[in-house]
């Protein structure tokens, strides 16, 4: 399959309200990185400039920049100095967290676990690794109601297996058989992994743990033959946030019919209601606004790299014009 960057790397800003730039700010940085980032996977990037970067930022954009930054380009040591993360950062991010939500925690770790990938230190290594082990006993699970179920617990997990998968670290049977029933539970008929037609950032969630897990000898190549096709079926010049659906009330019943968790359903039940009816703002950014169907950067990175896993898991020889490189991030594909 072959994907022209034209197609994915809008030439205008296609996040804004009124059409008008983003300059000189958080968003413009987001923007800018995804851009970079897609031109790598085209193996068309030049040396990425360092970025100037607003020091005044919370610990969870921080760390969620980290990984996104050498992606993009950028050497990890010069990341992290851009962003003036130290080693006392990185031990408070793997020793002093949440575990209420650990979809918003793990995104903090991964950039943690990247930092401590990139400075290899002893310390911070063994902390790392720790912090694997403690979750691990958990099924990175979360801890508050409201945030557990198999669609967190996906999402969550997904964000340590780029250090997982590069260290080799065990994670026990238990947490992978869960795991995989998390996987084979959610999938739908249409072959996404969320209502109602799919959700950018956990269908990548989703692949790249089937990937994962299929190394261990879980059988999971049709549900990602199913998601192949379904990924395809969703690309039309680029990937959309939120999948076409089948219609409202076919995706309310296979919601309410399945086995899934309640908090599951829930989740799913409010895609379909509420929130594809509502603008997207990408990672909380006010500016960053699309609607739910529009092909945006963001969700055709995220498209582009669910695509590289699956071509990837399945063993799939073909000729294309993309590049898989190595990432401590959203870059990652499992091999």
């Amino acid at each position: 399959m072959f994907i022209e960057i034209k197609d994915l790397d809008f030439p205008g800003n296609r996040f804004t309200k009124d059409g008008s730039p983003i300059v000189g700010n958080q968003e413009f940085l987001y923007i800018s990185l995804y851009r970079s980032v897609l031109s790598r996977h085209f193996n068309s990037v030049k040396h990425l400039i360092p970025p100037k970067i607003n020091q005044n930022i919370s610990e969870y954009t921080r760390f969620h920049l980290l990984p996104l930054l050498v992606d993009s380009g950028l050497k990890g040591e010069e990341a992290i100095s851009l962003l003036e993360i130290n080693e006392e950062k990185i031990n408070s991010a793997l020793t002093h967290y949440s575990r209420d939500n650990m979809w918003y925690t793990s995104n903090i770790h991964m950039g943690a676990l990247a930092a401590a990938s990139i400075l290899k230190l002893d310390s911070l290594n063994s902390l790392a690794f720790q912090l694997i082990q403690d979750l691990d006993t958990i099924s990175f699970t979360s801890t508050k109601w409201k945030y557990k179920g198999s669609i967190n617990r996906i999402a969550a997990f997904y964000h340590y297996i780029p250090f997982i998968d590069a260290n080799n670290i065990e994670i026990s049977k238990r947490t992978k058989e869960i795991l995989f029933a998390d996987l084979h539970g959610l999938q739908n008929s249409l072959g996404s992994f969320c209502s109602p037609n799919g959700f950018s950032c956990m269908e990548l969630d989703s692949v790249v743990a089937a990937a994962y897990l299929k190394k261990f000898d879980y059988y999971t190549d049709d549900l990602l033959k199913n998601k192949l096709f379904n990924h395809l079926s969703n690309f039309d010049c680029g990937w959309p946030l939120y999948g076409l659906s089948s219609g409202k009330i076919n995706g309310i019943w296979e919601v309410l019919s399945s086995s899934a968790f309640i908090q599951d359903k829930l989740w799913n039940l409010k895609k379909i209601l509420i929130d594809t009816r509502k603008l997207q703002f990408d990672n909380g950014h006010m500016e960053l606004v699309s609607k739910a169907n529009d092909k945006t950067l963001m969700s055709n990175y995220f498209g582009l790299v669910t695509y590289l896993q699956l071509v990837q898991a399945l063993g799939i020889s073909e000729k294309n014009n993309l590049k898989v490189f190595h990432s401590y991030g959203l870059s990652y594909v499992v091999q």
